[in-house]
């Protein structure tokens, strides 16, 4: 057996520590530590789906701008008109006949009314109503008494010179009178029969209110505002008829 000379072996076992030690302190490769996708960086943040939202932590609610506040502007139906709504019989040989079509027939009564019965109506041809309530059908506009359930006029004032608004009601309904005005102007209403209408501005400032219209016989104020005024007179359910005289004043020179 040979022997190895001790100077020898010391060296051997030098070596060996010093190569061990190095590859102990030796970094690793950045090429051997993988790195997350693009996608897995962003699942990381984010949750997968609405379903790992909920089931984690409270789901953010995206924002959104604050609602927009509009002024608050008088919305009237433009231009004169007038619909009827309801009517009342009123047929000098009653029973009143109610038809399938809009014209006379022996073969097309419906059914038949009497007298002071209050109708719904749906619509209207020449001549004729077309009834919903108590019975669908036909009846003929001379043989019922009827007025505008919803009215909008346009009132014509001559500066200081009254002028007398008069119309009435056949059940529920609402009538509007636009008055055009200028600021400085002086609007004066007096009430000579049935209810004191409401009165609004041109941006739809309550002048005189439902709570007034009852036991208010007359109103009269300086306009702060240029455009139409709106008088609205109401009818719950009742019909009656109403009177009121309106002027408007030449305003400050």
């Amino acid at each position: 057996m040979r022997i190895l000379h001790p100077s020898l072996v010391l060296f051997v076992a030098l070596t060996g520590l010093g190569c061990l030690s190095c590859g102990l302190a030796q970094p690793r490769s950045s090429s051997s530590v993988p790195k997350p996708s693009t996608a897995e960086s962003v699942s990381a943040i984010l949750p997968a789906s609405a379903d790992d939202a909920s089931s984690s932590s409270p789901a953010l609610r995206p924002m959104t701008a604050p609602p927009e506040v509009l002024a608050t502007t008088l919305q009237v139906p433009g231009g004169d008109r007038c619909v009827v709504r309801s009517a009342v019989v009123r047929d000098h040989n009653p029973p009143l006949h109610v038809r399938s079509q809009p014209l006379v027939s022996a073969n097309n009564i419906v059914g038949t009314l009497q007298n002071d019965v209050t109708l719904k109506v749906a619509a209207e041809q020449p001549g004729w109503f077309q009834i919903q309530e108590p019975i669908e059908g036909w009846v003929a506009k001379q043989l019922v008494d009827y007025a505008c359930s919803r009215k909008t006029k346009r009132l014509r004032l001559l500066s200081d010179r009254p002028q007398n608004v008069r119309d009435r009601f056949v059940g529920a309904g609402t009538h509007y009178y636009l008055i055009s005005a200028k600021a400085g102007q002086t609007l004066t209403i007096t009430k000579n029969q049935g209810r004191f209408p409401l009165v609004l501005s041109p941006t739809g400032q309550v002048l005189v209110s439902k709570a007034d219209i009852d036991w208010r016989v007359s109103w009269t104020q300086q306009l702060l505002e240029s455009g139409d005024y709106a008088l609205e007179i109401l009818s719950e359910e009742n019909g009656y008829a109403y009177s009121l005289s309106i002027s408007l004043s030449r305003g400050q020179r």
